[in-house]
This record gives structure tokens, sequence and C-alpha cells, in this order.
């Protein structure tokens, strides 16, 4: 099923999307730069928990420039059943197509362990999710989410 695509503007409201959530932040990357802007979240629950996420995203930033990064931060597993997360937000520009970035980032997911069997565990070697792609939010959830919204909000009033 496709993501609901939000365009971030000053008429959005339904997640009560404001300037203090980073549209204005969205707005200058891009301006400052035609290329398309990418908002990615990592977490993982699975040790080392920590260098997992160093490792994902210094290989996704082999396909961006101008990153920035959120600090690496634990939050709770979201149903309050399992292993907590660590977290973190980076953002960049694509160097490459959005649809080849996509693929790379699930590689990266598969190449780190995540397949059926860690899931069937509850394992998440490394989870890397595009939140953001230009100025759509296109995984509403996440961007709603507390592991994401501490990050992005690091990146975005930092």
């Amino acid at each position: 099923m496709p993501e609901t695509v939000i365009t971030l503007n000053e008429e959005t409201t339904s997640l009560g999307l404001s300037q203090e959530f980073g549209i204005e932040y969205l707005r200058k990357f891009k301006e400052e730069n035609k290329r398309t802007l990418v908002v990615i979240s990592f977490g993982s629950n699975l040790e080392p928990r920590v260098e997992r996420i160093e490792r994902s995203m210094e290989i996704i930033s082999r396909y961006l420039s101008g990153c920035r990064y959120s600090t690496i931060y634990e939050t709770p597993e979201i149903h309050g059943k399992g292993r907590p997360y660590m977290n973190a937000v980076m953002t960049g520009y694509l160097r490459i197509d959005f649809n080849e970035f996509e693929r790379l980032c699930k590689q990266t997911e598969i190449e780190e362990g995540r397949d059926e069997a860690a899931r069937m565990r509850g394992d998440v070697p490394i989870d890397i999710d595009i939140v953001i792609e230009g100025d759509k939010v296109i995984r509403e959830k996440d961007f709603a989410m507390s592991f994401f919204q501490i990050g992005f909000t690091q990146l975005t009033q930092g």
C-alpha cells in the first residue's frame, strides 16, 4: 500500500505541522540546492546498536552530499514490549536517483541481517526509513513518532 504523501506548507495542519517542526529548514535546503533533500531515520534494537547505526549512516552517506547527523539516542520500543532502540536521523542531498537510493537503503538493512528470521525473533539489526523526500513527508506515521522527532528537531533547530 503506498504511503500517504503530505506536502509541508503553511496549510498543513492535519499533523499539527508548523515552522517549529522544520518547514523553514526544508525550504532553505530546497532553495540552496536543486537536488532532492532526504531525511532518513535509523534505528536498531540489536547489539551493538550504536555501531550498527554508525556503520549504516556511513554507508548511506556515500550516496548523499551535505550530510547532517543528529546524535544517537535511545528510545523505548513503540509498543512497550520489546528491547529499547538506539535511533538517529540524518539529512542530505541525493547524488543518485531516489528509487536507487531507496533500494540501497533496503540492501543495507539486508546486509546487516534484517531478514524474516530476525523479524520473527523481534530483532531489528538496522531499520532505515526515508521519512521525507524533498518537501514531502512520505512516512507519515514515522514522522509523528518521538523516535524520529527527537533527531529531526536536533537538526532543524540546532
